[in-house]
């Protein structure tokens, strides 16, 4: 099938450098879904810092061949009409940037990935056939409220390069939503959904083979941060519990997935991996989120009972198995949600580990933001000297998006995600991402979005809306549009590239 631009056919269009070009862009994203989760460092920061520098190298690498593949097509500028004032408003937001923050590699990645989405924009009718057009525009207004909310507030340069420790500012928006549309681009069918899913679960694998070692005392990733986290809880290549038991929880429904599909005994062990450093992260978010996950597999793939029993009776095996660990430490950590649930009836700030606290200081701060918000990761800096800021995040996706981008910017963000992850075909894979959008929601209760984990949700939001749309192909390589056209049904591709 040939793409047409103002009644123009040209069936020159697949090229052999094209097709290199998606390829290069294929193989950055099956590098990253492997590489990102194993890249760390000793120490609780260190490991912040180096997977904050790790994704801006792979977002800068994504958004370069985007722009390659946008200049071989010819698809950089159609007409000053269109591109005039998008360009300009990057151009200014850009040189406003860099003299706000200096010339930085944070700053010079963010503006170049901006640069790569306003290019996007422009062409976005001549690219329905790769991205959907029915999410082009709610990323684009999701965009441009966290553009406002970054630039029309008092905290700009906290809200443009990220809190010092957390590093998920406006840079890190740009590179993960770089990611989200550079796997729509570069994937094309649903055989380049699943190696990707699997090149996440084996990098998940290690990740987890990791825990386990920190859980039954030998810590290989973290040794002088031992004394930090107290109670035997692992924490993988993530620094912290909590952000691994999040990590954990994303992957757990494709491991899921993949089993009841094959009943591969790869795909239970994966299962097993993952849920076993579920428990040992002691995370009680992630427990809840698991326990629904379950009510939810039993619900919703009632034609999977049996697979569904077995894999059951696995995860009990587990359970019993490391219950009696380290004098019961699971035991005990899941008994103190009954003393958290009697701290939060009556109201005590030291109620969810403090969480409580950390969520009146927010919702204190609710009112003042509610429409723009403060900025990306601008929490701390709001306090005044007689409300200090008991933590630098809210501790909760919903507070913290709707203090620090206003609350319209939070319902865009989770419309977004609904869309991106619904979808009605009833196989398990399927089933594991429409899984994954309640149980992000379910651990957003109690924890935030970190830079170890908010890239993994847009690849997996991006993966979602891939598979969907693609057909259930193994090895339909992504070369061209006109290969995706064909690949996802796309006879709604009147799309418009003109020929090289």
């Amino acid at each position: 099938m040939d793409f047409m631009i103002d009644g123009l056919v040209d069936g020159r269009f697949v090229t052999a450098n094209g097709a290199r070009i998606i390829g290069a862009g294929r193989v950055v994203i099956l590098v990253f879904a492997l590489a990102f989760p194993l890249v760390t460092a000793p120490t609780e920061f260190g490991s912040n810092l180096t997977k904050f520098n790790a994704l801006l190298v792979f977002a800068a690498f994504l958004a370069g061949i985007v722009m390659l593949l946008l200049y071989r097509w010819r698809l950089a500028s159609q007409g000053p009409r269109r591109t005039r004032m998008p360009l300009l408003v990057w151009f200014v937001l850009g040189a406003y940037s860099f003299l706000l923050t200096g010339f930085c590699s944070e700053t010079l990645v963010m503006v170049f990935t901006f640069l790569m989405l306003v290019s996007l924009w422009t062409v976005r009718s001549s690219l329905t056939a790769l991205i959907p057009p029915g999410l082009t525009r709610p990323l684009g207004i999701l965009v441009a409220v966290v553009l406002i909310s970054s630039f029309a507030n008092l905290h700009q340069y906290q809200a443009l390069l990220g809190h010092i420790y957390r590093k998920t500012g406006l840079v890190t928006f740009g590179c993960v939503v770089t990611l989200f549309v550079s796997t729509l681009i570069f994937l094309g069918s649903s055989g380049d959904c699943r190696r990707v899913l699997k090149c996440l679960l084996l990098g998940g694998g290690l990740v987890s083979a990791v825990g386990l070692l920190q859980f039954f005392g030998a810590d290989i990733i973290f040794p002088q941060e031992a004394s930090f986290f107290s109670g035997w809880r692992s924490y993988g290549t993530m620094g912290n519990p909590n952000w691994f038991g999040t990590y954990l929880l994303l992957l757990l429904p494709i491991a899921v997935g993949f089993y009841l599909e094959t009943g591969r005994v790869w795909a239970g062990a994966a299962c097993g991996l993952l849920y076993a450093n579920i428990l040992t992260s002691q995370t009680r978010g992630a427990w809840l989120a698991t326990a629904a996950l379950g009510l939810m597999l039993f619900v919703g793939l009632p034609a999977y009972r049996r697979r569904t029993r077995q894999l059951l009776l696995l995860l009990l095996v587990i359970t019993a198995f490391l219950l009696p660990c380290h004098e019961l430490a699971i035991l005990r950590r899941a008994d103190s949600l009954r003393a958290e649930a009697d701290m939060a009836l009556t109201g005590s700030n030291e109620a969810g580990t403090a969480r409580f606290q950390v969520w009146r200081y927010a919702l204190r701060k609710l009112p003042a933001h509610c429409l723009v918000g403060s900025g990306l990761d601008t929490l701390a800096y709001l306090e005044t000297p007689n409300d200090p800021a008991p933590n630098s995040k809210a501790h909760s996706i919903f507070i913290e998006y709707a203090v620090t981008i206003g609350i319209p910017g939070l319902l865009l963000y989770l419309a977004f995600l609904w869309k991106s992850f619904s979808g009605a075909t009833p196989d398990p894979i399927s089933w594991a991402f429409r899984a994954m959008f309640p149980v992000y929601l379910i651990q957003g209760i109690f924890i935030h979005d970190t830079v170890h984990t908010w890239p993994l949700i847009w690849l997996l939001t991006g993966l979602a809306v891939r598979y969907r749309e693609a057909p259930l192909v193994g090895d339909l390589p992504a070369v061209s549009p006109n290969v995706a056209v064909a690949s996802h049904g796309a006879a709604r591709a009147s799309a418009t590239i003109p020929p090289p």
